[in-house]
């Protein structure tokens, strides 16, 4: 005789049973990458970012190493480093509560903790069916009809990934530093002739200086040989497009490094050196991105512009490391007075000198006479100096260097003179005082601060 179970009893394994089936498709809806219109996501430590179907990319609030800022940006979510490819909101960092919203009209738009708006996806002209995180690293923004009215891979920052193109007139620019996501001093290009170069620029105007790496695929004879794209094919290669269908190769021909087995990227590193990466797809805590090719060959020695601060700014000097990735250091115990040091570099095959001039700790110190102070000539204006006793070695504290070098310390006194003028249509601009105190520009002598210092 069958065993029938009591009623309640068969509802609890049904219901069990139930569940238990759709967990796994649960899961999968959490996964897909779908995002849906409405949808928001917080700036904290508890809100689960936004992945792609098979996990391996995040969009959302990456926490910094700065205590409660986070980063709005795509990353490398599986492996230990969770590397960053994308960024928003020009890399600025975002406080905690700061919300990124999914909106049908106006695509993304974040916002701080008090509602204030902080930045947006650009030129959405349709509605916004759903966002789309995919698993090569891009977020769209899609319309009913599956067409992309946005995407990440269109506003790249420092970093192209596999399956991403870069049209002519492309740009990316390399971070501030390391740590500091803000638009630095290089830019990767492909310009409308169809070069791809390499250069570093003047943060304040952006002024393009000297490319240092140039790729040559410009043709002025025949422009079906200039290049119009830079892809970065689902094959882990890289490569500029000529308009006549011919590739000209920046990965190396025989690459060891399948994407089926490995993941890719390629960035411009905050020093310049514009790099192609791979790194396992199985791996463990030590495991690293590992260079595959970089250009240029030497940083310290290919920027040699007449223009710009070099490959380490002013008064540093480069030095190449076994990566192809610039050191800067410091010229030792050297204290420039005038022009500064542009771009200094050591390597043993520049053709070329430096002469630095060094104090010696051993010397006595002498202190030279002050000049004669010349007699006023008749009905003429005489400045007057206040001061305890109009001596200009106090104003230096015994510098003996600055001493040394009477003409420029009178020089700075007489630019420092021009620029408290009362009048402000008679102070110079910051681009004349800095020639002024380089010695560029002759330093006439200034009318006097006040106009009670004038005698006749």
């Amino acid at each position: 005789m069958a065993c029938a179970l009591p009623h309640h009893l068969f509802f609890f394994f049904f219901f069990f049973f139930f569940f238990l089936f759709l967990l796994p498709f649960s899961t999968v809806a959490q996964t897909n990458g779908t995002v849906a219109v409405g949808t928001s996501i917080t700036a904290n430590t508890k809100d689960t970012p936004w992945l792609s179907p098979s996990g391996v990319f995040a969009f959302g609030f990456k926490p910094l190493q700065e205590k409660n800022l986070f980063l709005l940006s795509i990353w490398y979510h599986q492996i230990p480093d969770q590397t960053v490819v994308w960024y928003g909101n020009d890399g600025i960092p975002i406080s905690t509560g700061s919300k990124l919203d999914l909106t049908p009209d106006r695509g993304l738009v974040l916002s701080d903790s008090q509602g204030n708006e902080l930045w947006k996806s650009q030129f959405i002209v349709d509605s916004v069916a759903y966002g789309f995180m995919n698993d090569t690293g891009n977020f769209v923004l899609v319309r009913s009809d599956s067409f992309n009215l946005w995407e990440s891979f269109k506003y790249p920052t420092d970093t192209m990934l596999p399956t991403q193109i870069m049209e002519s007139g492309g740009v990316i620019f390399s971070r501030l530093s390391e740590t500091n996501f803000s638009q630095g001093r290089f830019q990767f290009r492909l310009l409308l002739d169809g070069n791809l170069v390499l250069n570093t620029r003047d943060i304040t105007t952006n002024f393009a200086y000297d490319a240092y790496y140039i790729s040559g695929t410009f043709d002025p004879n025949n422009s079906s040989n200039s290049g119009y794209q830079v892809i970065f094919n689902d094959a882990g290669f890289m490569y500029i497009l000529r308009r006549n269908n011919q590739r000209f190769d920046l990965t190396p021909q025989q690459l060891l490094f399948p994407t089926t087995e490995y993941y890719h990227r390629a960035t411009l590193n905050f020093d310049g050196v514009f790099t192609q990466y791979y790194h396992p797809k199985s791996f463990d805590s030590s495991t690293k991105w590992t260079p595959i090719w970089s250009a240029p060959d030497n940083i310290c020695l290919n920027i040699n512009g007449e223009e710009g601060s070099g490959a380490c700014g002013f008064n540093s000097i480069c030095t190449l490391n076994e990566y192809k990735r610039p050191e800067c250091k410091c010229p030792p115990g050297c204290f420039k007075k005038k022009l500064p040091l542009s771009n200094g570099r050591q390597d043993r095959s520049v053709n070329g000198q430096a002469f630095l001039k060094f104090r010696k700790s051993d010397l006595p110190l002498v202190r030279p006479p002050p000049p004669p102070i010349p007699k006023p000539k008749k009905k003429e204006g005489t400045l007057i100096v206040v001061g305890s006793d109009g001596k200009l070695d106090a104003l230096v504290e015994n510098d003996m260097e600055a001493l040394n070098d009477w003409k420029t310390l009178e020089r700075f006194l007489m630019v420092g003179i021009w620029c408290i003028q009362e009048d402000p249509s008679l102070r110079p601009t910051m681009r004349k005082v800095t020639q002024m105190l380089e010695g560029v520009v002759e330093v006439g002598l200034p009318p006097s601060p006040s106009q009670f210092s004038y005698t006749n």
